[in-house]
């Protein structure tokens, strides 16, 4: 663990579940173990770009838009992006500051 980073991902897969925030509240947790416990410098995270939903969860608990990886899921029939996203320590610790 020389590079104090890790990856992330999270699935909540009973619609009756969404929108009740489990998302935000799982991710949050995830975020203070690995930054206050583990004492990560990065954690970062791949979505699938019509996900809108988790887009938004993740940008609502600090991470950023880093870039995409162009076709690089095979769904229904159709290739779709993956969205690239990531939270730094500092990221982290300044969002707390400022809650």
């Amino acid at each position: 663990m020389h590079d104090r980073r890790a990856s992330f991902a999270i699935g909540i897969f009973w619609p009756d579940l969404l929108g009740e925030g489990l998302g935000s509240k799982a991710t949050r947790l995830v975020l203070g173990f690995a930054f206050d416990q583990l004492k990560l410098h990065r954690v970062s995270l791949r979505v699938i770009a019509y996900n809108e939903r988790p887009i938004r969860c993740y940008q609502k608990c600090g991470f950023k838009i880093e870039g995409s990886e162009r076709e690089a899921w095979f769904v229904n029939g159709r290739w779709h992006d993956d969205i690239i996203m990531g939270l730094l320590e500092s990221e982290y610790t300044s969002t707390l500051s400022n809650k």
